[in-house]
C-alpha cells in the first residue's frame, strides 16, 4: 500500500503542487488545517505524511492553543510532517520552536562563502558526505537550534548551522527546510540543472519524499557511461592512446563510449577494433553525426537530417561489416548543436535514442520547460529520447543530482582530457562510484533501452513510463498488469505498442500514447513503440565540392589533435593559428547565452 500524502500549500500558490505532480507524486491537496486534521483516513494515521506551507504552520500553532495541545498532539495523525518552504517568518520560527519544545534562532546568509554540507545518511542518497555550494542568500536561511526536548538530526547544514533539520518525536517525526526556493516546473531552461542553484528548491523535498516511503516515478536502475568525442580507431589520437584506455576500463570496470564520426568508417586499426570488440559493451561505439560539420543537424526540413541520417546509418554498417564490430544506435550531435526538424527525422528513423550537452534547439532558439529536466530524458521533442550528458569538468555534486533524480550518469570529454595522463579519468570515475555503489557501468544503448520509471499504484499495480522506442523491462521489478505510457507529440504519426512482440491495443491521452499488458513470465520483457514511418530514407549523393570540403576538415581536424598532443612548440604555434577562430565561437557563445 502507497503513504498517503496530504499537501497543505499557501493560498494562491500551486508551485508545489506542480512539482509534486511532475515527480509523479500522488497527493491529497487541502486548503486548512482543520481539514487536513479532520480526514477520515485519519486511523491510517500510522504512515501518513504531511507537507505543511508556512502560513498554515503559524495557523496551526493558533488551532493548537485554542485545543490546549501541543503541536506534537495536534498532529499526532501524521508520522512525518515537513514544514516547506520556509521564509523565515517571526511567528513561523516561533511555532517550530514551541513544536520541538526548544529554541530556535534564525541566521541570515552573508557573501558566497556558504556553502552545502550533507549528512552521511542513507536518505542523502548520492548527496551523502558532499560540500558544495554557495547556498543562494536570496531563498536560504539557517537555524541555530538549542535545548530541544527530543533528539536533533541535522540533514543538511551550512557552516555549523541547521539547514534541513529532522525532530524524532516519540511515534512521529518533523522536517523543516531552512529555504522558500520551490524548484519552477513550468520555467523555461537552456541549460542542465546545477546542483548548487537548485539544491534548496528540489532536493529536501524529495529525502522527504524518499525517507517517507511515498510513490513516484522511480529510475529501477542506475547506469553510467564516459563519452569520447571524435576519435578514430587508430593507435593514437591527439592525447588519447586506445591501449591505455582499455587497461583504465579493465581495472576500473567503467564503461567508455566513442563517439565516433561515420565519416571515419574506413580509418581504423585491426588492433584497437580488437580491444573494443573483446571488452564490449566496457568499451562501445556509437553515432556522432555524419560527417561533423557545422550546423550539420541544425535543417528546418526534417528530409535533409533524414538523408545524413541514413548515409550515417550506411557507414556504420559497411564499418560493422569490415570490422565484426556493433554500434549503438545512438546519436551524439556534433558541436552539441540540434534543430526541432533533426529531432522529428530521428524519431522517424531506427535510431533509439540521442546524448547531448545542449538541451535547446538551435532551430527555434527555444529550450526546454523545467520539468523535463527531472525525468531521465527529454522527450518534448518529437517524442525523441534526449539523455543530457555532462561535460568531466563539472562539480561532483552536479551528478549526484542526476543520480538522485533517477537518470543516467552520462560524462562528455575530448581527447585533451587526457592532456596529463590518466589520473584525472582514474580520479572522475572514482568519485562517480563513491555517489552510488549500486552504479552500473555499461553503453549507451544499453543505458537508454534500460532507462524507464515505475511507480506502484494505489490498488497494487504498476504504471511504466517509457523513453526509448526500444525498451528492456527486468521483469523482477515489473509483473503482473502494467499501464504504459509513452510521450508521443507526433499527432499526425500512428504508433504501433508491442510487448514481447505482441501487438498491444494502445490509445492516446494528449501527447501520451497508452497501453497496457500483463507479464507473468520471468525474463526480460522487452517494450516497443514504433512510429508508422519509423524507416531509414535511401542514402543521398552529395556533390563533389562538398565532399572535398568535408575531407579536408576531417584531415585538418585530426591533424589538429595530433599536433595539440605534440611538442610545445608546435602547440604554440598551433594556438597562434586559432585565434581568430577561438575568438568567433566565444562571440557565437556569448549570443547564445
Amino acid at each position: 500500500m502507497t503513504v498517503p500524502l496530504i499537501l497543505l500549500e499557501s493560498a494562491g500558490s500551486n508551485q508545489l503542487a506542480r512539482l509534486l505532480e511532475t515527480l509523479g507524486v500522488i497527493f491529497e491537496p487541502c486548503s486548512s488545517v482543520e481539514e487536513a486534521l479532520a480526514d477520515p483516513d485519519r486511523s491510517e494515521g500510522g504512515n501518513r505524511a504531511l507537507i505543511l506551507s508556512e502560513e498554515h504552520l503559524v495557523a496551526a500553532s493558533l488551532l493548537a492553543r485554542d485545543r490546549r495541545l501541543s503541536l506534537v498532539q495536534l498532529f499526532s495523525g501524521y508520522a512525518r510532517v515537513l514544514v516547506y518552504p520556509l521564509s523565515g517568518r517571526v511567528d513561523a520560527i516561533e511555532a517550530l520552536s514551541e513544536w520541538i519544545n526548544g529554541e530556535i534562532e534564525i541566521f541570515s546568509l552573508h557573501g558566497s562563502e556558504n556553502d552545502y554540507s550533507v549528512s552521511r545518511l542513507i536518505a542523502a542518497g548520492p548527496f551523502a558526505g558532499l560540500e558544495f555550494g554557495p547556498a543562494n542568500p536570496n531563498s536560504d536561511f539557517a537555524l541555530g537550534i538549542a535545548k530541544s526536548a527530543y533528539p536533533v538530526e541535522t540533514i543538511v547544514c551550512i557552516g555549523k548551522l541547521d539547514f534541513f533539520t529532522r525532530i524524532d518525536f516519540p511515534a512521529s517525526q518533523l522536517f523543516f527546510c531552512c529555504s522558500n526556493a520551490v524548484f519552477d516546473v513550468g520555467a523555461e531552461v537552456r541549460r542542465n540543472l546545477e546542483a548548487a542553484a537548485h539544491f534548496s528548491g528540489l532536493v529536501p523535498l524529495i529525502v522527504f519524499l524518499r525517507h517517507c516511503g511515498i510513490a513516484s516515478w522511480r529510475t529501477p536502475a542506475l547506469m553510467a557511461n564516459l563519452l569520447i568525442d571524435d576519435p578514430d580507431l587508430t593507435a593514437k589520437y591527439g592525447f588519447l592512446e586506445p591501449k591505455r584506455l582499455a587497461r583504465c576500463v579493465d581495472d576500473l570496470g567503467c564503461a567508455v563510449s566513442i563517439g565516433f564520426i561515420p565519416w571515419n568508417f574506413k580509418r581504423t586499426s585491426s588492433a584497437v577494433v580488437e580491444m573494443f570488440r573483446d571488452r564490449w559493451p566496457l568499451l562501445s561505439l556509437c553515432v556522432h553525426g555524419c560527417d561533423h560539420v557545422k550546423d550539420e543537424f541544425c535543417s528546418t526540413r526534417v528530409s535533409t537530417s533524414q538523408h545524413l541520417i541514413s548515409l550515417a546509418r550506411e557507414r556504420m554498417k559497411q564499418f560493422s561489416l569490415r570490422t565484426g564490430l556493433k554500434y549503438d544506435k545512438v546519436m551524439v550531435f556534433p558541436r552539441g548543436e540540434f534543430s526541432g526538424s533533426a529531432m522529428q527525422a530521428l524519431r522517424q528513423s531506427t535510431l533509439l535514442g540521442g546524448v547531448n550537452t545542449q538541451l535547446y534547439d538551435n532551430q527555434s532558439g527555444r529550450g526546454v520547460t523545467a520539468g523535463e529536466l527531472l525525468r531521465p530524458a527529454i522527450t518534448a521533442y518529437s517524442g525523441f529520447p534526449l539523455f543530457i550528458r555532462r561535460p568531466a569538468d563539472e562539480p561532483i555534486a552536479n551528478f549526484a543530482l542526476d543520480l538522485l533524480l533517477g537518470k543516467p550518469c552520462l560524462v562528455g570529454m575530448h581527447h585533451d582530457f587526457f592532456r596529463d595522463g590518466p589520473e584525472s579519468f582514474i580520479s572522475l570515475v572514482n568519485s562517480l562510484n563513491s555517489l552510488d555503489p549500486s552504479l552500473v557501468w555499461t553503453n549507451l544503448e544499453s543505458i537508454i533501452c534500460q532507462t524507464y520509471a515505475v511507480r506502484p499504484t494505489s490498488n497494487g499495480g504498476t504504471e511504466v513510463r517509457l523513453f526509448s522506442p526500444w525498451t528492456s523491462l527486468a521483469s523482477e521489478r515489473t509483473r503482473g498488469e502494467i499501464r504504459f505510457s509513452k510521450h508521443e507529440p507526433l499527432a499526425n504519426r500512428e504508433f504501433r505498442a508491442m510487448v514481447n512482440d505482441q501487438d498491444a491495443v494502445s490509445a492516446r491521452q494528449g501527447d501520451d500514447v497508452l497501453f497496457s499488458a500483463k507479464i507473468e513470465s520471468s525474463g526480460t520483457t522487452v517494450v516497443r513503440t514504433a512510429v508508422s514511418s519509423a524507416v531509414d530514407q535511401p542514402v543521398p549523393s552529395y556533390p563533389m565540392p562538398y565532399r572535398v570540403k568535408v575531407a579536408a576538415r576531417r584531415h585538418f581536424s585530426r591533424i589538429r589533435d595530433n599536433h595539440e598532443a605534440g611538442p610545445a612548440w608546435l602547440r604554440d604555434i598551433w594556438k597562434w593559428a586559432r585565434r581568430p577562430a577561438r575568438k568567433e565561437r566565444s562571440a557565437a557563445h556569448e549570443e547564445v547565452s
